[in-house]
């Protein structure tokens, strides 16, 4: 037997909107008789890769090409928050096959994310496209790894230009793109939730960008958090092993045994925050 009442009463609020659904909020609203739920549209996020580089993984590969490991990477994160990717044949380091490309995409999706071409070498075409066919509203975060970061929009479709490096675009990802991707979608974002812990190793030289590094937490109360490694851009292995980014900030040494404050990477990629 259960009270009238004891669980939820007549006029309160069930669910706040912009809230993501989980498996108990749906039990919840059955559990009033509710049999449908105002929901938004999944949004539809190309994936773009570019560069005379790469290959698809299982392809033929001449010596002085690598595997494109960001568009599965990218498109897995974008499942993974409950979005719709599409993906896009690798295109070429071409000015006009990129800019042509964007144009005709952006009337299909609702945004664009690319990898590669936004940096300053001389193959690097995609930040200069976005500018040239629509308006670029962001370059360079002061971020480490994932510095040469582009946000623009062509056509009227958003479009976010992550670098080349794995590692970065993975970081860049669910720093930027995931909370401004949950927002358009029409979630409430609250900031990703950190925890203390205890560096297990030292940064002997202050950095001018804010630095996520992969790490290792083990056991101990406070957890201490361990590198995973060689901490390099293209060091993509580093990513699959770390289950907490340490944050170090601007101007910060750090020596073992100082506190620290990291992001846990499942919350990195997941919707759903802590908050």
């Amino acid at each position: 037997m259960r009270p009238r009442g004891a669980d939820i009463r007549q006029g309160s609020l069930v669910l706040q909107a912009g809230r993501i659904l989980l498996p108990q909020d749906l039990g919840l609203v059955a559990s009033v008789g509710v049999a449908k739920l105002p929901v938004r549209r999944r949004l539809r996020v190309a994936v773009i890769t570019t560069g005379d580089e790469l290959v698809n993984p299982g392809a033929p590969r001449a010596d002085w090409q690598i595997y494109n490991s960001n568009a599965g990477q990218v498109a897995g994160q974008l499942a993974m928050l409950g979005l719709i990717p599409v993906p896009v044949d690798t295109l070429p380091d071409d000015p006009d096959a990129i800019g042509d490309a964007l144009e005709r995409i952006a009337r299909e999706v609702d945004c664009i994310v690319t990898s590669g071409g936004v940096s300053v070498g001389e193959e690097d075409h995609v930040r200069h496209q976005i500018q040239a066919r629509g308006t670029l509203d962001l370059w360079k975060l002061a971020i480490k790894p994932g510095k040469p970061l582009a946000f623009g929009s062509v056509a009227g479709c958003p479009v976010f230009g992550l670098p080349g490096n794995p590692v970065s675009a993975w970081t860049t990802f669910g720093l930027v793109v995931k909370p401004w991707l949950l927002k358009a979608q029409g979630a409430n974002v609250p900031g990703m939730h950190r925890v203390q812990a205890t560096a297990g190793f030292n940064v002997d030289r202050p950095g001018t960008r804010e630095e996520y590094l992969r790490v290792v937490m083990n056991d101990a109360l406070p957890p201490q958090a361990l590198k995973t490694g060689d901490q390099s851009s293209g060091v993509l292995s580093s990513t699959a092993t770390a289950d907490a980014l340490a944050i170090i900030p601007i101007g910060t040494t750090v020596k073992v045994g100082d506190p620290l404050t990291v992001l846990l990477v499942g919350e990195f990629l997941s919707p759903y925050s802590a908050g």
